[in-house]
């Protein structure tokens, strides 16, 4: 109907905040494995689940080896100062996890019945929600970047998301402050895979991120 523009159909890639400036830094979303499962080409996971993805938290590394289990995002928020998702539209450059799968070696599909397994016992929905990009998505793309600070999320998950203007002062702010901080910069790296250890020092901390999106 003429006068009515077409709702846009968004994917997530979620991670921490700890992530904010290396992407803001590269202005791309990477190839990353995301998996411990697969040995396949390296991709950007996505997904259509307004809920942060159970498969992006990392494992607490404080339990015991033996009853190692996800940090929940609560936990993750507190540990990173916070989540992050980034948005993006759904179109044609994004495969399906079935189409994902269908290219996937014969060798390794027994990895990816393992992860898929897995991500439904989190509640997660791969055929119905996860996309896969096999090449980089780029800033231009993106719809969205969102924060949820600490005091955002709670035992159910995240309650709110705070929108980061890309184009705001405090990006810039924020970039150039970072340039102060030593810290990996070089998403040539993998992105923000799960079982990687949290950052010890956080560039975020003190509630900064807050106040510059407040005071813009």
């Amino acid at each position: 109907m003429k006068g009515f523009a077409a709702t846009t159909e968004l994917a997530w890639h979620y991670t921490d905040a700890t992530r904010l400036l290396p992407l803001l830094h590269s202005k791309a979303l990477k190839p990353s494995l995301g998996i411990p499962y697969c040995d396949e080409t390296p991709v950007v996971w996505l997904t259509r689940a307004n809920r942060f993805e159970p498969m992006a938290l990392p494992l607490d590394r404080s339990a015991n080896p033996q009853k190692q289990k996800l940090l929940s995002p609560l936990e993750l928020a507190t540990l990173a100062n916070g989540l992050l998702r980034i948005g993006v539209a759904v179109d044609a450059r994004l495969r399906t996890f079935q189409q994902w799968k269908a290219s996937v070696e014969f060798d390794h599909l027994k990895q990816v019945e393992i992860m898929h397994n897995a991500a439904i016992e989190l509640g997660s929905h791969p055929k119905e929600d996860w996309l896969i990009s096999r090449k980089s998505i780029h800033q231009a793309r993106w719809q969205h970047v969102q924060i949820a600070f600490p005091e955002d999320v709670n035992e159910l998950g995240v309650q709110t998301w705070s929108e980061w203007d890309l184009d705001a002062s405090y990006t810039q702010t924020l970039l150039e402050q970072a340039q102060q901080i030593p810290q990996c910069m070089d998403l040539d790296c993998a992105c923000c895979p799960p079982n990687q250890g949290l950052p010890t020092t956080n560039p975020l901390e003190g509630g900064l991120l807050k106040t510059m999106i407040n005071k813009d």
